[in-house]
């Protein structure tokens, strides 16, 4: 009887052992241990969607050091803003062969790679360069300056100006700055290193390695897709993709976000071709697309604490507290840190409008008691600009209208509604024009690899997938069936 019942059961067990076969070649992160760093194995594991040929967990832990640095901070102390700095320079959870990782590490180390690249090489890092020359500041030196607390020259006033060394400013430029310029700009950085990997023909493996670290930076350990609980870069594009309307997409893994949606599609389509020769014509100009994405998220920041900032807007009629995560202090801090990340590229676009950017949010010069002008910042941002960075009017939205879940009940469209795109020429080096092909048309993400728990949240949730929804085989079934399928080869 059981011999007659497995003969039965033979089909469904070839198709179980096939089935087992590919989920584990689509993600096997429950059944290793992370290997360290650069020791990267061909193992995969799965981030916010995303399933990587190599194990990649020692990088995406990095955002559990950006955690423990902003419960550090929440403190409202001088010891917890000084462990929060021993954390950004000494490290704590990442690990690479030999020594623990560091987000110190991050700003210099994006200059220099084993492939001999140099900054020049990578347009989005030489955007901030070059302003560097001019303004004498980064994200890196401005997050170590509110950590430390003290006066700076170029980073500003953290002991003495009245707003600059309030916790709550001190709070938000600091994990803002780590979170998404410095680890942004290094988790692109990667990514310029697995192009030129596979240009330069060093091997897919190591161009896809680099690929890997690219998402694993991006989007960290703990983000599962829908920006809620995780520390990095990812999380800012769902966060702002609400006050825009540019939420409207159905990524599959829980995020809505259309920036995500097509970085994810992309690093997939990346991926796909690395498989072959002959591909670095299609994938520079993905990575053009890349480019432009990375820039709209800190844009939308910046314009959204603008209007947030300053009390003559509709935002929010009526004084603001000073104290607090919404307080004006705080405030005043994301301001300061989202459009201090968009003046390197706005010069590149507009040195004009860069400057009057400047002019209104320079830490120096913001008071407590001063106000950056909505009507003043508005105009900058203004599609022949947008276009010159490579963007569409579409791209960056418009703010929702009236909507207190999305923007607040009184906030008004009007004030800043989707433009106009000019006939204005993209850069050379970034363009959203390139985000399109049969790789956009494509649902990518998937959930196989996560906690049951996460992967039964984002199943739920109303941006996921009928993919996502299925349920994934059990490893008991998967390994049963590989085992059967052996057996029968014989």
């Amino acid at each position: 009887i059981v011999l007659g019942r497995i003969a039965i059961m033979l089909p469904a067990m070839r198709s179980a052992a096939v089935g087992g076969i590919l989920l584990l070649s689509l993600c096997c992160s429950s059944l290793v241990s992370a290997e360290e760093s650069d020791g990267t194995t061909a193992v995969p594991v799965c981030i916010a969607g995303y399933t990587t040929k190599h194990d990649v967990t020692e990088h995406s832990v990095i955002d559990k050091d950006i955690r423990d640095i902003e419960t550090e901070m929440k403190k409202d102390s001088a010891p917890g803003f000084a462990e929060a700095l021993k954390i950004y320079n000494d490290g704590k959870n990442s690990r690479t062969i030999d020594k623990a990782r560091t987000l110190a590490e991050f700003w210099p180390g994006a200059h220099t790679n084993t492939l001999g690249l140099t900054s020049t090489d990578e347009p989005f890092l030489k955007m901030f360069d070059e302003y560097e020359k001019v303004k004498n500041f980064n994200p890196h030196e401005g997050a170590v300056a509110a950590l430390k607390g003290l006066d700076d020259p170029k980073q500003g006033n953290y002991a003495s100006d009245n707003l600059v060394k309030d916790w709550d400013f001190r709070d938000q430029v600091a994990k803002k700055n780590i979170k998404f310029q410095v680890v942004m700009v290094y988790a692109l950085h990667e990514l310029e290193i697995a192009i030129e990997a596979y240009v330069e023909a060093k091997g897919s493996e190591l161009a896809q390695t680099y690929l890997d670290v690219w998402w694993a930076f991006y989007a960290g350990s703990i983000e599962t897709g829908n920006g809620v609980d995780g520390y990095g870069p990812y999380t800012l594009a769902e966060r702002r993709s609400k006050f825009f309307g540019t939420g409207t997409a159905v990524i599959g893994n829980g995020g809505v976000s259309k920036v995500n949606d097509i970085l994810l599609k992309a690093t997939v389509e990346i991926s796909r071709l690395m498989s072959t020769a002959g591909n670095a014509p299609a994938m520079n100009n993905i990575m053009k697309c890349v480019r432009a994405q990375l820039k709209i998220p800190l844009i939308q920041g910046c314009v959204m604490y603008a209007y947030k900032t300053d009390p003559a807007t509709e935002y929010e009629p009526g004084a603001d507290t000073q104290e607090g995560y919404n307080g004006e202090f705080a405030r005043k801090g994301e301001l300061w840190s989202f459009c201090s990340g968009v003046l390197p590229f706005l010069h590149a676009a507009s040195p004009a409008a860069a400057s009057t950017l400047l002019g209104e949010v320079n830490i120096k010069t913001l008071a407590d008691t001063s106000k950056a002008k909505w009507s003043i910042i508005r105009p900058l941002f203004s599609a022949e600009n947008l276009n010159k960075m490579g963007l569409k009017c579409a791209d960056v939205g418009g703010f929702v209208d009236k909507n207190a879940a999305m923007t607040s009940a009184t906030t008004l469209n009007s004030d800043f509604p989707v433009c106009t795109d000019t006939a204005q020429a993209a850069p050379a080096d970034a363009d959203s024009a390139q985000c399109a092909g049969d790789w956009m048309l494509k649902q990518v993400a998937t959930t196989e690899g996560m906690t049951p728990a996460a992967a039964a949240a984002i199943a739920a949730s109303p941006g996921a997938s009928a993919a996502v929804r299925r349920p994934a085989a059990t490893l008991p079934a998967m390994l049963a069936g590989v085992i059967i399928a052996g057996l029968i080869a014989r």
